[in-house]
């Protein structure tokens, strides 16, 4: 069989997995791939319909569709050399599967993967763009398609720079994302947070005041994952968007930020929001950095009812070190959930250590 049909094959068969994978996904409100933040709302797995129907379309399907799923659900990963492995598993199986994971190099396979991005199939598009972002075609290849007629490709073409290893292509996303309609230019913000470089911060920023919502929560999330302390600012003021989930991703972007010490007074204002999963990312956020000066607002967030903030609550009033925080740390003690009641426990022991070197 030529690289070419072998590329075929292969992409169909995984793609076969990604639906497979995706419309689970979809159905069960969850992304598999990931663990799930403390700062999102618990879920809810696949009921036992949804199971049985996946099972019974991996057994009558192919072989490898199969293999791949056993490794994709959940983010399993096996211990490779047989470790962990069924007796009776197809070793031609394991070593096809893992086949698909390595670099690309041949042109006919990327000029496939270069025609799939115009495909209909979403699931379809996406595998090619990543296959395709990891393998060894030219940056300068990829950004050409970023001006491609289709829309589809253009977005396709920035998952795809994304996907792969840096390919210092932060002027063009940046084109793309200030003049780009939603979709492409929330994908564009997506892939200049995998960039990663502080460079692209202003152009993030300005995105943060786009008309498409995507685009401002795209652009907010990529501001956290690069990091940068100058961004504070500006998601602090996206913190009173007008779409929730631009609010919430502002509050976590906060979070990432690097050397933030000292909470800024709009995420403090969002602790006492109405909308409760803002307050509860906003809660977490300010928890997480310890800041004595907002010991006050911790000790109003012990009787939160959220187990984890109260979690964090109980460990930061124990990081503070204040004795003002003895009194909520003995209610916590009698919490209804083991696990902040350790917490407490643990917290107050951090006070009377504190207090004790303190004689």
């Amino acid at each position: 069989m030529s690289p070419v049909r072998i590329g075929i094959a292969a992409a169909a068969v995984v793609a076969m997995g990604w639906t497979t994978v995706s419309a689970l996904e979809h159905a069960s409100g969850t992304n598999l791939p990931s663990l799930q933040s403390l700062s999102e709302p618990r879920r809810t797995g696949p009921d036992s319909l949804r199971v049985a129907s996946l099972l019974e379309a991996l057994d009558k399907g192919d072989p490898l569709v199969c293999e791949v799923m056993a490794e994709r659900i959940g983010n399993w990963w096996g211990s490779g050399g047989g470790v962990g492995t069924f007796s009776d598993a197809k070793p031609n199986l394991a070593a096809a599967r893992d086949s698909l994971s390595g670099r690309i190099e041949h042109a006919g396979t990327i000029n496939l993967l270069t025609k799939s991005l115009a495909h209909e199939n979403p699931c379809v598009r996406q595998l090619a763009a990543r296959w395709l972002g990891r393998s060894t075609i030219e940056t300068a290849r990829l950004v050409s398609l970023l001006d491609d007629p289709s829309p589809r490709v253009r977005e396709a073409a920035a998952y795809a720079i994304g996907s792969g290893e840096k390919r210092k292509a932060i002027a063009p996303l940046e084109k793309m994302l200030g003049r780009a309609a939603g979709a492409e230019a929330a994908m564009a913000a997506w892939a200049l947070a995998e960039e990663d470089d502080v460079a692209s911060v202003p152009a993030l920023e300005r995105a943060l005041r786009h008309d498409d919502a995507r685009v401002r929560r795209a652009s907010a999330y990529a501001l956290g994952e690069i990091a940068s302390l100058r961004a504070l600012e500006p998601l602090s003021a996206a913190l009173r968007d007008s779409d929730a989930e631009v609010r919430y991703t502002a509050a976590r972007a906060i979070g990432e930020l690097d050397d933030l010490e000292h909470p800024p007074a709009a995420l403090l204002e969002a602790c006492r929001s109405n909308d409760r999963r803002l307050a509860r990312i906003a809660a977490m956020t300010v928890a997480e950095l310890h800041d004595p000066a907002t010991l006050d607002l911790l000790i109003s967030l012990a009787d939160m009812d959220d187990r984890d903030v109260r979690v964090h609550v109980a460990e930061a009033l124990g990081q503070i070190g204040s004795a003002k925080a003895n009194a909520p740390l003995m209610r916590m003690l009698q919490d209804q959930d083991a696990e902040v009641r350790r917490a407490a426990a643990e917290a107050l022991g951090e006070l009377r250590e504190n207090a004790t070197h303190d004689q």
